[in-house]
């Protein structure tokens, strides 16, 4: 005999995120690996800003350290006042800009 399988009911409503309405005022920061041919791992940091679908960063190495992430960040965040990035990291990266 077979067990029906269930399936999984959310625990409360989703409310939908806020859509950016101008440039600069949300972004989305995400890490993408891959392996070369050699079996080496890269890493690549992107920062896409939501409103006009930009690149505002792309930072790739065989190994991304915090530091690193800090010293680029500043760079982007000189392009609009109050820049607090969101995300995984954002607050630990907010708390050094």
């Amino acid at each position: 005999m077979r067990t029906k399988v269930r399936m999984k009911i959310a625990r409360r409503a989703r409310v939908p995120a806020e859509r950016a309405t101008r440039p600069n005022e949300k972004w989305s920061m995400d890490f993408v690996a891959a392996r070369l041919i050699d079996g080496r791992w890269f890493r690549v940091l992107t920062v896409v800003d939501q409103f006009t679908r930009e690149c505002v960063l792309l930072l790739a190495d065989s190994s991304l350290t915090g530091l690193q992430l800090l010293a680029q960040h500043p760079l982007a965040a000189h392009r609009v006042e109050g820049f607090r990035p969101k995300g995984e990291a954002g607050a630990a990266i907010a708390a050094r800009l």
